[in-house]
């Protein structure tokens, strides 16, 4: 069914593509089955329907922002693996592991056909969640092996009777021989079944192993957990001298900053308050540093009581995941040219030295202050030129003020001072000279250059319970074309009435 589709939106688009675009849209829309439009050289999402957007939990126009490898786990190297592999079975569709918006992860069936789609080629494909009959396959597969253990006791021991009876028992021994074809007729047909699951069971280990998961067991009453060879290669430990661990020592592992919450996920998903276990803790590597990973597990063994017996899981290493999100709270919050803070991070530290100065009554000081003919040096030097101005100013700036103070930058050749504790305007009148002198020293460029420059500066004072921090800011900014009308290469003091105080 799912072939004869594809092909009647093949004829649609690519054969009549003027009578068929519209048709396709609307069937595309309307259709139950989770579609995307692929682009196939860079793999962005051209087009989702609605029925993508439930299954994934992005709404349409996210997934049309969005590339195909942000939900496929699997690289492009296990892709192209996944693509031979379908090849050799002569499967008309790929095996591929997804994540959801939620961060759950399915297995999908993928069916792709090339189309032409508004005048642009694009892989039209059809997704289909087996996950729910890949559990099921794994589970035949425990129940077949379970049988073929109970065949091979049964055979022994009718073997085992045969031979104790031998001729006593002729016609018992006839009988017995028949149930033993019987069984092993069974035993061929168990062990070609085990044949195939063994195969979908190593095809979800290459998947499982594909996606960087280890994968642990917990039973319960035994307090014991039996971990895979990944599990310990995560974590640099030989899995011959580690497993199976006891509770107490995977507990040893844990941060303790991240063990009372991981406690408290596993006793609602053990009290059946949560349909699952999902929770990110670091783990202690054999080298003694940390690694942050994502624990999912879920309960497979209950009494009848409800009380848990069994806990299987996997273990994923989301430390480069977690490691990128640092840098881009970094990034969000520092300026990329020079380091400094940037414009949304001063104003957080400036808010906060307010309330800081109002509770312990002291003064603070903000400095705003403003390169003399910084244009001047793009014009002549160049762009980058004018960058590498830029870092030495930001250099120059914190060797001149305290360790305690917030150097950052405004924007452009603007840079702002924040200064908490400040004894007396005289103390920042000596701070403003020393950067005038700073900033008035030649700047030695790569290419040879030595241009000079000097700067205004505006100030003004805060004494506690006074102006709010957002007024800070516009009152130095004030200050500063003051110092600039008044000749520039100086510093104007803002009074908080409004009138300036000159250098």
């Amino acid at each position: 069914m799912r072939a004869v589709w594809l092909c009647l939106l093949w004829w649609l688009v690519i054969a009549a593509p003027q009578a068929g675009e519209d048709l396709f849209l609307d069937a595309f829309n309307k259709h139950h089955r989770v579609m995307l439009l692929i682009d196939p050289q860079a793999g962005d999402i051209v087009k989702a329907n609605p029925a993508a957007a439930e299954f994934y939990g992005y709404s349409v126009p996210q997934l049309e922002t969005m590339g195909i490898q942000q939900i496929n786990l699997l690289s492009l190297a296990q892709v192209a693996a996944e693509r031979q592999r379908a090849a050799a079975e002569q499967r008309n569709y790929f095996i591929f592991r997804h994540r959801l918006a939620n961060g759950e992860e399915r297995t999908v069936s993928v069916s792709s056909v090339p189309i032409q789609f508004q005048q642009r080629h694009v892989l039209y494909s059809i997704i289909t969640d087996i996950t729910g009959f890949r559990d099921a396959q794994n589970a035949l597969w425990h129940y077949q092996n379970n049988l073929e253990q109970l065949v091979d006791e049964k055979v022994s021991a009718l073997e085992a009777a045969q031979q104790r009876r031998d001729n006593a028992y002729k016609t018992a021994l006839l009988a017995a021989i028949v149930l033993v074809m019987a069984l092993v007729v069974a035993v061929v047909y168990v062990r070609r079944q085990q044949v195939f699951l063994q195969q979908e069971r190593q095809r979800l280990a290459e998947v499982i192993w594909g996606t960087g998961a280890g994968t642990w067991e917990w039973h319960i009453d035994g307090d014991w957990v039996s971990v895979n060879r990944r599990w310990c290669e995560q974590l640099g430990y030989d899995i011959e001298r580690i497993a199976p661990l006891s509770s107490p020592q995977w507990q040893a592992l844990c941060h303790p900053d991240d063990l009372s919450r991981f406690k408290q996920r596993l006793r609602q998903h053990l009290s059946q308050k949560a349909d699952h276990l999902q929770c990110e803790v670091r783990l202690r590597h054999a080298n003694g540093h940390w690694l942050w990973f994502m624990l999912r597990g879920k309960v497979v063994e209950r009494n009848r009581r409800g009380r848990a017996l069994r806990l299987c899981g996997t273990q994923q290493d989301i430390s480069k995941r977690k490691a990128l999100q640092q840098e881009l709270e970094k990034q969000a919050t520092l300026d990329h040219l020079t380091g400094l803070p940037n414009r949304a991070l001063f104003s957080d530290r400036l808010q906060q030295a307010t309330l800081t100065a109002e509770r312990k009554q002291w003064q603070l000081a903000v400095l705003f202050i403003d390169l003399d003919g910084f244009k001047s040096i793009n014009d002549d030097y160049g762009h980058d030129a004018g960058d590498d101005v830029l870092r030495q100013t930001a250099e120059r700036l914190q060797r001149s003020v305290r360790c305690s103070d917030v150097v950052a930058r405004q924007g452009g050749d603007e840079f702002v001072i924040l200064m908490q504790e400040v004894s007396s305007q005289e103390s920042v009148a000596l701070v403003a000279e020393i950067i005038l002198d700073q900033l008035r020293q030649p700047f030695h460029l790569p290419q040879g250059a030595a241009p000079t420059l000097s700067a205004s500066i505006g100030i003004v004072l805060r004494p506690a319970n006074s102006v709010a921090a957002s007024q800070l800011i516009s009152l130095a900014d004030q200050a500063m074309y003051d110092a600039k009308r008044s000749g520039k290469n100086n510093y104007c003091f803002a009074e908080l009435a409004g009138n300036s105080a000159q250098s």
